[in-house]
């Protein structure tokens, strides 16, 4: 008897266990399932869809998918939406306005604007969120809205670009899961006294505050020495106030930990080189131009070994190049010292440094007061990686042999640009397979100008050649094939950008010759010696000319009819 009542037990505990499974399945078939099939949650969806209609400005219609017909009401499938694969919740909104123009700035008439509907707040889950790009201040004055500091789960902020105005609320520092904040570019964050929240943002690993006005913040920028995480922080052109002392250093915390610091254009906020930069060892990229020093080359720079990039344009620093920037600095990629009063090159021959060959890929040197071309070839001709040279505006006389640039053969972009260069032997063989821009404007050159290109004639390469106010004399280089040599020398089916003018050329320009440019976009040859014909032939193969200037040449003639 006990024995059959055991297994009548067991048996009704079996069947209770498959029915409770059995309603479970059918549980997850009629409530689960149907919202994995029609998508995000209602009340997400009526939340992005107010923030649409709740006076957002959208003149390119970027948010048309937003629920606009009975194909679309999946949220998690509307443009800049994304959800979690699993729960269907929106965890990233990325709005923001990828189009620009050719200075890298946002296209306004793609720019949404208006007002930020408070609607965004249901996003409670959301961890990216990205209006970059953007104008909601400059017509409607709008401020970053207070609930957005409510977004517990946000990892990513990113309101660059988008004009907001007013202050940044200090409910930002309640992100407390934040590693990336960028908040650059937005000049009307003006009334900005305290940045005490920024403590608060103890995951934080990128911090943006470029272009935004710092010179009334009470404690200056202490607030930020509290990120101990911190790897990269920009802070160009925040009107900060000047450093008078290294005790005064602000960021003594970082030393260990940041890879990339921009203090760019505050203008006086160092007065003079401090020794707090040899304590930064781990600077990957250093940003200074526009901040005031002024002195000697600083060469405690020369032992952050892991520097790539260091830019110290727009400054008042004079002398050589210090010897440990070819000794020690083996990763740096690009060197930027432009508009300074640097009289030479490097200290000594350090260049010869194979560390520093190997490693150094762009070197900017303008508008400095460089004019010993012996000494300065000598040591920039070890360079051997270097893809851009710019030496433009300086005091740099006398011929370029050819000798001094012949170990430079993956230089994409030479500028030699006003200074007093009166000669230079031809161009090496090698650089015809890798120049992209020769810039050799405003000197004093003379002689046959096919005899200056030399093999570059021939390149495949070269897009922009700007040889404008020198005397040289000679034809247009010319030619039906890019294999072509000797007097068939051509200037390639690649060039976008000519410039000629105010030279001593000659000769009769023949037709055809212009008509093969057929990529070029401006072109120049005014004053000059030349006698010009145009037909709508050769107009007719000049599809992406925007730009041509032929004035103050002999005889021009134009036989051109209107274009269809």
């Amino acid at each position: 008897m006990d024995k059959s009542h055991e297994l009548h037990r067991r048996y009704c505990s079996l069947l209770y266990s498959y029915l409770l499974l059995l309603v479970s399945s059918i549980l997850l078939v009629l409530v689960v399932i149907p919202k994995l099939v029609s998508g995000c949650h209602e009340e997400e969806r009526q939340a992005l869809r107010n923030f649409k209609h709740g006076g957002l400005r959208d003149p390119a219609n970027r948010l048309s998918s937003w629920g606009s017909s009975s194909g679309t009401k999946d949220c998690c499938s509307w443009a800049g939406v994304g959800c979690n694969n699993t729960t269907r919740r929106v965890v990233k909104l990325d709005l923001r306005n990828a189009n620009l123009d050719e200075y890298g700035y946002p296209l306004s008439n793609f720019s949404l604007g208006g007002k930020i509907d408070s609607s965004l707040i249901h996003l409670q889950h959301l961890t990216y969120l990205d209006l970059s790009g953007n104008d909601f201040g400059s017509m409607n004055n709008i401020a970053i809205p207070d609930f957005f500091g409510s977004f517990e789960h946000l990892e990513y902020l990113n309101l660059s670009h988008a004009h907001f105005v007013g202050k940044i609320p200090r409910q930002l520092g309640n992100l407390s899961n934040l590693h990336t904040l960028d908040l650059g570019s937005n000049y009307n964050l003006r009334d900005v006294h305290d940045l005490a929240w920024v403590s608060s943002l103890s995951s934080l690993h990128y911090l943006d505050l470029s272009m935004v006005d710092l010179s009334r913040e009470e404690n200056g920028v202490q607030e930020i020495n509290q990120l101990s995480v911190l790897r990269e922080l920009h802070l160009a052109q925040c009107m900060l106030p000047k450093i008078h002392s290294p005790i005064l250093w602000p960021f003594t915390n970082l030393t260990a930990t940041l890879n990339v610091l921009d203090l760019s254009s505050n203008y006086q906020l160092l007065a003079e080189p401090n020794s707090w930069l040899t304590n930064f060892s781990s600077l990957s990229h250093l940003y200074l131009s526009s901040t005031g020093l002024h002195g000697s080359m600083l060469p405690s720079i020369g032992y952050l070994t892991n520097l790539e990039v260091l830019d110290l344009s727009y400054n008042s620093i004079y002398g050589p190049i210090p010897d440990s920037f070819g000794t020690n600095l083996c990763k740096l990629r690009i060197l930027n010292l432009r508009r300074n009063t640097i009289i030479s090159g490097w200290e000594r021959d350090s260049t010869r440094s194979i560390c520093l060959a190997n490693s150094l890929q762009e070197l900017y040197l303008g508008s400095n007061r460089l004019s010993s071309l012996t000494a300065l070839f000598s040591t920039i001709g070890n360079l051997t990686s270097l893809k851009v040279l710019d030496l433009g505006n300086n005091s740099i006389n006398g011929t370029i042999p050819r000798s001094l640039i012949s170990n430079l053969c993956h230089l994409r972009i030479l500028r030699l640009a006003e200074n007093s260069i009166r000669g230079m032997e031809p161009l090496p063989r090698c650089l015809s397979d890798s120049l992209e821009v020769l810039d050799l404007r405003s000197n004093q050159l003379v002689g046959d100008l096919q005899v200056l290109l030399g093999e570059i004639s021939n390149s495949k390469t070269l897009k922009k050649l700007y040889l404008s106010y020198n005397s040289l004399s000679g034809y247009i280089p010319h030619s039906s094939s890019s294999s072509t040599t000797g007097d068939g020398r051509i200037l390639s089916y690649v060039l976008e950008e000519l410039d000629l003018s105010g030279n001593k050329l000659s000769g009769h320009v023949i037709l055809q010759n212009i008509g093969k440019f057929t990529n070029i976009v401006s072109l120049s040859i005014s004053s000059n010696s030349l006698p010009i014909v145009i037909t709508e032939d050769v107009l007719n193969n000049l599809q992406r000319l925007e730009s041509i200037d032929l004035m103050s040449n002999n005889c021009l003639v134009w036989k051109v009819k209107s274009r269809t």
